[in-house]
């Protein structure tokens, strides 16, 4: 099922995904690569890679 959140300031959450098809080293890179934008925009070609990496299928984020 697709799916998403936005977080406006920081947070921390507790995922769960039955079967575990992805853990803590997806969350790891995803920080990485989150940090590594800085205050620039968020590299969504990179998060692709890591989410296919992991097993997971990204999609275009529809329209607000």
């Amino acid at each position: 099922m697709v799916h998403g959140f936005a977080v406006e300031e920081s947070a921390s959450i507790l995922a769960i995904s039955t079967p575990g098809t992805f853990g803590s080293a997806y969350f790891q890179e995803m920080e990485d690569a989150m940090k590594a934008t800085g205050d620039g925009p968020p590299d969504r070609r990179l998060f692709a890679q890591i989410m296919l990496r992991h097993g997971l299928t990204p999609v275009i984020p529809a329209a607000a």
